[in-house]
């Protein structure tokens, strides 16, 4: 992405079809607080604020349970990031307490 000289990266993951409920857990919408990939991209490149960069990181994963996290930057009124921790059932999609 690019904005005047600024540029910037969102990194995430590609989730295979072989499990749809999981790749619809992770979907653009969850990963960008309901937003898709295309609205922040062209938010970031014609206003140069929203999420600036995402990054993530498999922390855990086993046949049925993948723990990610999710680093973001933003830009608004001040510069901003946070972690999200997703831990979910691989095969459902829903969270995993274990």
């Amino acid at each position: 992405m690019r904005y005047g000289s600024w540029t910037d990266s969102l990194a995430v993951p590609v989730i295979s079809d072989k499990y749809p409920k999981l790749k619809k857990a992770l979907s653009e919408q969850v990963i960008f607080d309901g937003d898709s990939l295309n609205s922040v991209v062209k938010k970031f490149e014609t206003e140069g604020h929203g999420i600036t960069e995402v990054s993530y990181k498999v922390s855990y994963e086993t046949k049925d349970v993948i723990s990610i996290k999710f680093y973001y930057e933003g830009y608004g009124a001040h510069p901003t990031d946070y972690w999200v921790l997703y831990t979910l059932n691989i095969h459902t999609g829903k969270p995993d307490h274990h």
